[in-house]
């Protein structure tokens, strides 16, 4: 069951991040600072690994395939910590500082990264989850409905 909750979120997350690049001003930004062709794996550590491979390629969010080489890859160590942090238990900048995820690349970039996957969270995940899994309380620049919404259709 975590594992099919790991996959819906991880969809979320990746269209939450393409919806939001242009609609969200800390998330544009973020995105214009990654190199042009930046690939970014996010993976969890199972059995069978969940993985979301993404591509900023012209400023632009792409899904990629789980094949060659990524510039960034973040491994979370096991699927409860996994499940932790997909559903807001665990914020990703707290599981960065205890060593639950391995990082591989540019430690600059990955902060970035970061800050884009907490930024969508706070999105995605209402004010109550959000005290958990985001740093500082920010103002959504569009509704938590609209972007589902966008994410949906």
């Amino acid at each position: 069951m975590k594992n099919f909750i790991i996959k819906i979120i991880l969809h979320f997350l990746y269209k939450g991040i393409k919806v939001l690049n242009g609609r969200d001003s800390v998330i544009t930004s973020e995105i214009k600072a990654i190199p042009n062709n930046y690939k970014i794996k996010i993976e969890t550590d199972l059995k069978k690994p969940l993985v979301l491979c993404i591509q900023i390629k012209d400023r632009k969010v792409i899904k990629i395939s789980n094949d060659g080489n990524f510039d960034l890859v973040i491994r979370l160590k096991n699927s409860d910590l996994a499940f932790k942090v997909f559903t807001g238990q665990l914020s990703i900048s707290t599981a960065y500082a205890e060593h639950y995820f391995q990082l591989f690349g540019n430690i600059y970039q990955a902060m970035g990264v970061t800050r884009i996957l907490e930024r969508v969270e706070g999105y995605l995940f209402p004010k109550f989850i959000n005290k958990k899994c985001v740093k500082k309380p920010f103002r959504r620049e569009i509704s938590m409905l609209k972007t589902y919404l966008l994410c949906i259709f």
